[in-house]
């Protein structure tokens, strides 16, 4: 029975837009892209993109590791302050 729980979402009426403008930028720029890329490879980007994001992260994170902490920390205000040499 919990699959009736699923088939309870709200249903949009077909053609009813909630801000047209909207709509009509994001057609313009799919139309855009749809030519210069074409759709299945945007298709196929799409499902990328998190693993790509998800990736990119831990790669930061990495970089961020191995190297020297200091050296990004000395960006961030408060510990800025924790690290003070005395001259």
């Amino acid at each position: 029975m919990w699959w009736l729980f699923l088939n309870r979402q709200k249903k949009r009426q077909p053609g009813v837009l909630r801000d047209k403008s909207n709509y009509e930028k994001v057609t313009m720029v799919q139309k855009i892209l749809n030519k210069i890329i074409g759709a299945k490879y945007i298709g196929i980007a799409r499902t990328w993109v998190p693993n790509m994001v998800a990736w990119g992260t831990v790669g930061g994170v990495a970089l961020i590791h191995f190297t020297d902490w200091r050296l990004i920390l000395d960006y961030v205000p408060y510990v800025r302050g924790k690290f003070k040499t005395d001259e």
